[in-house]
């Protein structure tokens, strides 16, 4: 079977190839644009440490495409349905998405406490959206490892990865169901006072709240089914200001 391009329905800054080899569909991702290399090898770490410690990865195979120059990896091609797609059909219900959603909260929450006992920055998703997310059955599969962070301390980084996965998770459900995403990420989280501290201060304890809330206030009011930080951040302090004793 000759390459053929693949073109998934998310932006990415790299090139995407399908190929048949033996009776075995892969993947070949070629990096394009800047830090090339750096990408490459990123992606590979990230993919090895999660393989490591238990979480579902693409597998990488350690072979080369000879019609691809640029710095490229090769993978299993993995079967499935985008978290994003999954979330947005109308056809599942809502507690089914819950639970779903609950079932990747408490992986997410197992690999950082993982990150942050460990100090291990390669633990954590520097692009966490709903794309870079695989279900296929019951199996929950995370892919797309190439971003590179500016350095940060652990938990920093784990409460921009929650609240930014947090933001698209109800961006594509509809904010109508914010509190209910919240509270499910809350209960797999365990409440977890250090995590969810950090989640709400990296938002509403910025400097210029002022400046930072008008230009909210201006974007809710351009579009008003836009998810903001502070529609995660203002819900999930609510919630535990509120939660049962």
């Amino acid at each position: 079977m000759r390459l053929s391009s693949f073109n998934p329905q998310r932006f990415t800054d790299s090139q995407l190839y399908l190929k048949e080899v033996d009776g075995s569909k892969l993947l070949i991702k070629a990096y394009l644009n800047k830090e090339t290399f750096a990408r490459r090898d990123m992606e590979i770490a990230r993919n090895s440490r999660w393989a490591s410690c238990g979480f579902k990865v693409p597998e990488i195979l350690g072979m080369q495409c000879e019609e691809i120059a640029d710095p490229h990896v090769v993978m299993r091609y993995l079967q499935g349905a985008r978290l994003s797609e999954y979330l947005k059909d109308k056809e599942v219900d809502t507690p089914v998405k819950l639970k779903t959603l609950t079932s990747i909260f408490l992986k997410n929450y197992s690999r950082h406490d993982m990150a942050l006992a460990t100090q291990d920055e390669l633990l954590l998703h520097t692009d966490p959206n709903t794309d870079n997310i695989i279900l296929d059955g019951e199996e929950v599969w995370f892919i797309d490892f190439e971003h590179i962070s500016k350095p940060q301390d652990l938990l920093t980084g784990i409460g921009k990865e929650v609240a930014t996965f947090s933001r698209r998770v109800i961006q594509d459900m509809g904010i109508e169901h914010a509190e209910k995403v919240i509270y499910v990420l809350l209960q797999a989280y365990q409440f977890n006072t250090a995590m969810m501290d950090k989640l709400e201060e990296l938002t509403l304890k910025r400097p210029f709240q002022f400046i930072h809330r008008l230009k909210n206030a201006m974007k809710k009011k351009a579009n008003p089914e836009l998810v903001t930080r502070y529609d995660v951040a203002e819900t999930l302090r609510f919630l535990r200001r509120n939660q049962p004793q």
